[in-house]
C-alpha cells in the first residue's frame, strides 16, 4: 500500500518567468513581498544580505 500523489499545475518563476515543478518562496528584504523563484534565481538571490527563505513549493506532493 503506497502513498498517493497529489499533482498540481506547474508554476512560473516570478523572477525569470521559467515554468518549474519546484520553486522557492523568497524575499529580498523584510519589506518586500514574497515571490516564487526557480533554483537558478534563488541561488543568485542568496548572495544578497537581506535574502530570506520562506519554504519550498512542489508541483507533486505526497498525501
Amino acid at each position: 500500500m503506497g502513498k498517493s500523489q497529489r499533482s498540481r499545475e506547474a508554476k512560473q518563476c516570478d523572477s525569470c518567468g521559467k515554468i518549474e515543478a519546484v520553486l522557492y518562496r523568497i524575499r529580498l528584504s523584510s519589506q518586500a513581498p514574497w515571490i516564487f523563484a526557480c533554483s537558478v534565481c534563488q541561488t543568485k538571490a542568496k548572495t544578497q544580505a537581506a535574502y530570506q527563505y520562506g519554504g519550498t513549493w512542489k508541483q507533486t506532493k505526497r498525501n
